[in-house]
């Protein structure tokens, strides 16, 4: 899911699912590995199976779409925005995200 939302892929429609897959086969056959070769007890690696898999869908439903679609960056200037006060009107900095974000539109 993660994968699905982050990753941009051009070119393909098959890019995303086949990387998504992948992953979660190579987590599936480190798991086996781990039991077949007596490292781990099968519970404690179903276990982290959860534990993972609840991690990935907390960061796509609260994190990933937090930030999808909307702009930090407002239409109208700052100075426009707000009443006018000297620290206000001062210049300010923008940060890396903003600028990431101003060239993605």
């Amino acid at each position: 899911m993660y994968v699905t939302c982050t990753v941009q892929a051009k070119g393909t429609r098959l890019a995303k699912p086949v990387l998504s897959l992948g992953l979660m086969c190579l987590a599936f056959l480190t798991g086996l590995n781990r039991v077949a070769e007596y490292r781990n007890h099968w519970s404690d690696v179903i276990a982290g199976f959860i534990i993972g898999t609840a991690i990935a869908t907390f960061l796509v439903v609260c994190v990933v779409h937090n930030f999808k679609g909307k702009l930090l960056l407002s239409e109208e200037s700052p100075a426009e925005q707000r009443p006018n006060t000297a620290i206000l009107n001062m210049g300010r900095m923008e940060s890396p995200l903003e600028k990431y974000i101003a060239s993605q539109v």
